[in-house]
């Protein structure tokens, strides 16, 4: 007769999982239960997310929509118009204790619970910052490809927002002088003349500033002045 397999510990199966298990009461907009696992991803303990509404896990500019969203499903489901097999997923931005933010996969499920009636939503959220970045370096190669191949004689650079070089195409050696590592590495001054470095630093506060108030940056053409390694301009 074969042995009876052992009974499974499902809470010690959760709480050993690096995603954040959450039940959600809908009714009060608290979380009833948030696996330990919610503190490395966003730095509180479960009690202390338990003990506010859902709404504040997520930024500010955020929570109106989160809100809508919960309550559209509500109807919904109320309605009969989600069936009892429902499973929604969703990229979202959650606040992290420091006023940082973590994007993360949350996939939810809406069961009325058979003792109480109450409707429940049961939940598991992901951390996928990574991901996250490994489809921004997917997206940045391609568009750096499509460049290339449009522009094969200029050419062809990235930035960050803090204003340090993420790329430099092959072509710069060709037309300064400069491999793209010493290119990446230079600063301002060592790249452009006095006059084309005014006209950039206009252009990106300008760029900035749009960006801080929301608008859409405004796009640059025009002539600059680069210096070449061998003394000279290009």
């Amino acid at each position: 007769m074969p042995t009876p397999a052992p009974p499974i510990n499902y809470q010690l199966l959760v709480e050993s999982l690096r995603d954040v298990v959450w039940v959600l009461d809908v009714v009060s907009r608290r979380f009833i239960y948030v696996s330990p696992s919610v503190r490395e991803l966003v730095g509180h303990t479960a009690a202390e997310v338990m003990a506010q509404p859902m709404e504040m896990a997520v930024p500010p500019p955020h929570r109106a929509a989160l809100l809508e969203l919960l309550e559209q499903r509500v109807r919904a489901f109320e309605a009969g118009q989600i069936p009892d097999d429902n499973r929604f997923v969703e990229d979202m931005e959650l606040l992290r204790q420091d006023g940082s933010t973590v994007m993360v996969e949350v996939a939810a499920h809406y069961l009325r619970d058979a003792d109480t009636g109450r409707l429940q939503v049961y939940g598991v959220a992901r951390d996928i910052t990574e991901r996250r970045r490994a489809e921004e370096a997917i997206r940045m190669s391609d568009v750096r490809h499509r460049l290339l191949a449009e522009y094969a004689n200029a050419v062809v650079w990235t930035m960050d927002m803090d204003g340090s070089i993420t790329y430099v195409s092959p072509t710069v050696e060709r037309i300064r002088g400069y491999t793209p590592e010493e290119a990446m590495r230079q600063s301002i001054d060592e790249i452009l003349t006095p006059a084309s470095q005014a006209e950039s630093i206009g252009y990106f506060t300008g760029m900035l500033q749009a960006i801080a108030e929301g608008r859409q940056p405004p796009g640059y053409r025009g002539q600059q002045e680069y210096l070449h390694k061998n003394g000279g301009t290009v």
